[in-house]
């Protein structure tokens, strides 16, 4: 069993625009601080209702009164100029624009979720879709092209008969991590509402995971044991993980440890001091690290509090990493500056992390639905 754990916005009137005879197109939307719409428009008959939710109530809607076929666009930039030798008028300039809009067409779904500001695309594979290739998940990934996340989750039927979903994670570089603590709960928090059970169980590629949702809204996820030896995290060489020899800049001696994957934490005295976005992807694809590492900067705020900062393998510096913050408890614990349970502050919130007596690691902390929405498959293409 899993422990327990103890902006207003302003809404607008709906309004209806279009030419007289055309598709109308009804906004009914709450405004949203980061998000930006594209509506599509289609002719020859009625599109589909397209609609865009999420916690905060904004809605999309695209609308038709009744299937018709719109009119021929008028002939437009057309002057008559009379012609030097018989006077007769002529036309010259911009002939009459083609058709060229299709109509709808095939979507895929997907949800925008995130726990503490580590961000999601949530694909559900669970009843049809192939497996998601590197060059598509980098393309949804993409903040300036794509829908943008710091990682997709791929949903899919599970493999153990003991559990209800696979959870698969993809890191915006394409490649394939083992665990996410965020992504977690945020599945976590999907299984549970389908399901109407306050226990879940999630496979993923590193092994299952229970997860309980909270009387007060959070997810207890129980992230499995902490792995402490040099094979299991892995090391290239034999060690004690407990001060690995390694040293960039400011950073030295990290603890290593194994939460489903690799992560290095050193101890600093002002974790905000620190360049991470320099040190972090030299420290990810250091030859110790042979499978690349997460990298933690945590600095010790009082025996039941960490401040700590991630650079996510894969990913980069992410607002929150949920098994970075087990494995900052963790490897705290082991050089003895905190007790067994610590508040582990992100830059996006916090997480309450507990390393029990049997060796698990509980996690605790909250998901959240953005919105949800679809995208051309041709995104997938990269």
């Amino acid at each position: 069993m899993l422990p327990r754990g103890g902006g207003n916005h302003g809404t607008s009137r709906p309004r209806t625009v279009g030419r007289a005879g055309g598709p109308r197109i009804k906004l009914n939307a709450v405004p949203t601080a980061g998000l930006a719409w594209r509506l599509i428009a289609t002719r020859g008959k009625a599109p589909p209702r397209i609609v865009v939710r999420g916690p905060a109530r904004a809605r999309i809607a695209v609308s038709h009164p009744a299937p018709r076929t719109l009119p021929e666009p008028p002939e437009r930039g057309l002057i008559r100029l009379p012609d030097a030798r018989t006077g007769a008028a002529e036309r010259v300039g911009q002939r009459r624009l083609g058709r060229h809009i299709s109509g709808a067409m095939e979507t895929i779904p997907f949800r925008k979720m995130h726990g503490l500001g580590n961000d999601f695309v949530v694909l559900d594979r669970r009843r049809a879709g192939g497996p998601l290739a590197a060059a598509g998940a980098r393309a949804l990934a993409d903040r300036h092209t794509g829908i943008g996340c710091d990682q997709v989750i791929v949903i899919e039927a599970p493999r153990d008969s003991g559990a209800q979903a696979f959870m698969r994670i993809v890191n915006a570089d394409g490649s394939e991590a083992e665990a996410c603590g965020n992504a977690t709960r945020c599945v976590a928090s999907l299984i549970a509402g389908e399901s109407g059970e306050r226990r879940v169980r999630i496979e993923t590629v590193a092994g299952l995971l229970d997860a309980e949702l909270l009387p007060d809204g959070r997810i207890a996820v129980d992230m499995g044991p902490v792995r402490t030896g040099w094979r299991d995290i892995p090391l290239a060489r034999a060690m004690d993980t407990e001060r690995v020899d390694l040293a960039l800049g400011p950073l030295s001696a990290p603890v290593c440890n194994n939460i489903g994957n690799p992560h290095a934490t050193f101890f600093v005295a002002d974790a905000e001091a620190i360049d991470l976005a320099t040190l972090g992807p030299v420290l990810e694809h250091h030859h110790l690290f042979p499978e690349r590492a997460n990298i933690g900067v945590g600095a010790i705020l009082g025996r039941d509090r960490i401040r700590l900062r991630v650079w996510e393998r894969g990913a980069g510096i992410t607002r929150a990493c949920g098994s970075g913050a087990c494995a900052a408890l963790a490897a705290a614990y082991r050089r003895g500056l905190t007790g067994r349970a610590a508040r582990v502050m992100l830059d996006g919130g916090d997480l309450d992390i507990a390393w029990r007596e049997d060796g698990h690691v509980i996690m605790t902390g909250p998901a959240a639905l953005s919105f949800e929405g679809s995208f051309d498959p041709a995104l997938l293409a990269g």
